[in-house]
């Protein structure tokens, strides 16, 4: 009696990832249990016959968020001077100087006492 061996998902996944390496455009594979990896759903499902197909996707790595440009002390200053409190939290941990200035007169201005005496 000859019998196939049947691949687990996770083996598929690992076969898969190859595929993907030499089909950069392609989005998603589709594998049968049977080990053979398909570019296209139908070839994969005639394959298979009554087997199973699976359908997996190229994991994409999470892009990572580029750091926003530091504002200018000048920009900070003129932003600060027309912020409502809502927008103002976003100097309140500002190391600069200036800009901490411009943020405690603008509280200030608010009416906000935001002394940590």
């Amino acid at each position: 009696m000859n019998t196939k061996k049947t691949y687990s998902e996770a083996e598929l996944t690992t076969q898969a990832e190859g595929v993907f390496e030499r089909f950069p455009d392609a989005t998603t594979v589709f594998a049968t249990t049977d080990g053979n990896v398909f570019l296209d759903r139908n070839r994969a499902e005639l394959h298979a016959g009554k087997g199973r197909v699976i359908a997996i996707d190229r994991t994409l790595p999470e892009p990572e968020a580029p750091e926003a440009p530091k504002m200018n002390a000048k920009d900070s200053i003129a932003l600060i001077q027309e912020a409502t409190l809502e927008d103002l939290s976003a100097f309140a941990n500002d190391e600069r100087k200036t800009v901490q200035e411009a943020y405690q007169n603008r509280l200030a201005e608010l009416g906000i006492n935001n002394n940590e005496d």
